[in-house]
């Protein structure tokens, strides 16, 4: 049995997607992303959101996180 290849974080977090759906979390949404990127040791190779109707004071929370490069796909449902 081959022992597997080492990874380091860099490489792990290329090749590391977190998608997530959002449910009129805007107020914290920067936070919350903030704090998954902090559990899995830095920001993943891509983000995608999917925002699920909410108001548009929670979308325009998911387009800053967009726009600062927090996120790489969003999604937005209307409602």
């Amino acid at each position: 049995m081959s022992n597997p290849i080492p990874v380091t974080t860099a490489e792990a977090l290329d090749n590391l997607s977190i998608v997530t759906a959002n449910f009129a979390d805007g107020p914290v949404l920067h936070d919350v992303l903030g704090d998954w990127f902090d559990f899995v040791g830095g920001r993943p190779g891509q983000v995608v959101l999917l925002d699920n109707g909410s108001d548009a004071k929670t979308q325009e929370a998911c387009w800053n996180c967009y726009r600062s490069g927090m996120i790489d796909k969003l999604l937005l449902v209307k409602a």
